[in-house]
């Protein structure tokens, strides 16, 4: 099964990266952040830069995270395709545990399709 992921290593966007793809920029990656400093500052800085810029995403986040980690909130499967490793999707970040429970490759599709404005 081919996944609809871009290739980040050759900056290509294109469909049908095979999975040994992904993980082998993952893997590059990893290796990477731990071995050059350099990198690592520039992925923290990105991160942190990230936080600042929307804090509501942030606290969102946060919210499902330490609700399903106490139990208050169930992880559920995916409800477009019915995998069982699922995440949170947030339509509105301002309703923190209205989450919508989706796989990676179709929270990466709802992302892709949604309206940016």
């Amino acid at each position: 099964m081919r996944s609809l992921k871009a290739c980040k290593k050759c900056r290509i966007r294109k469909k049908n990266v095979s999975p040994a793809q992904i993980e082998a920029r993952r893997k590059y990656s990893r290796n990477k952040y731990h071995e050059d400093p350099e990198y690592r500052a520039k992925a923290v800085a990105r991160m942190t830069r990230s936080k600042k810029a929307n804090p509501e995403k942030l606290a969102a986040w946060k919210a499902v995270y330490y609700a399903v980690k106490k139990g208050n909130l169930k992880r559920l499967p995916c409800q477009t395709c019915g995998a069982e490793k699922s995440q949170a999707h947030h339509p509105d970040y301002s309703k923190k545990l209205e989450v919508i429970w989706m796989c990676a490759s179709c929270h990466m599709r709802s992302h892709a399709t949604e309206d940016p404005s």
